[in-house]
């Protein structure tokens, strides 16, 4: 005897032998149903464990120097921060927001909403294949008096 059935989106094939388990094909029936209840139940565990909070789905999205930028605006503004990655993360969950989040779109946010988050930068110069700093080339050029 060979069941096949459909659970949890996936297709199952069963092959029992009625003689050697004495079960009859209600019993089998049954069987399955259970099986396929006890692995939606585990699914629903599963995900009641796996609940982010609002930074992780936010950081999810952030790309280029975001997390950089997130990382300044907590250290600055730790409690508008919170706020702010809370309803960040609550539109994310609605579907408002799909696409990821730049480092200097989230910038642009925070400086909108009054928060001016400083960012360290740094400008490099390469000359004769070497990587200088901007500071290191002004000394560089005022010393040699070019």
């Amino acid at each position: 005897m060979c069941l096949s059935r459909e659970i949890a989106g996936r297709s199952i094939n069963i092959v029992l032998y009625q003689e050697c388990l004495g079960m009859s094909e209600r019993d089998l029936e049954e069987e399955l149903l259970l099986q396929k209840k006890l692995l939606e139940l585990k699914k629903m565990l599963a995900k009641r464990g796996e609940k982010k909070s609002a930074r992780e789905i936010v950081l999810e999205r952030l790309v280029d120097r975001g997390e950089e930028v997130l990382r300044a605006a907590e250290e600055q503004f730790p409690d508008q921060t919170k706020v702010i990655i809370e309803k960040l993360a609550e539109m994310i969950k609605k579907g408002y927001i799909t696409s990821n989040i730049t480092g200097a779109e989230l910038l642009w946010l925070f400086r909108q909403l009054g928060l001016p988050v400083r960012i360290e930068t740094k400008i490099r110069i390469e000359k004769k294949g070497k990587v200088i700093s901007l500071d290191e080339k002004l000394k560089e050029d005022y010393f040699n008096g070019t």
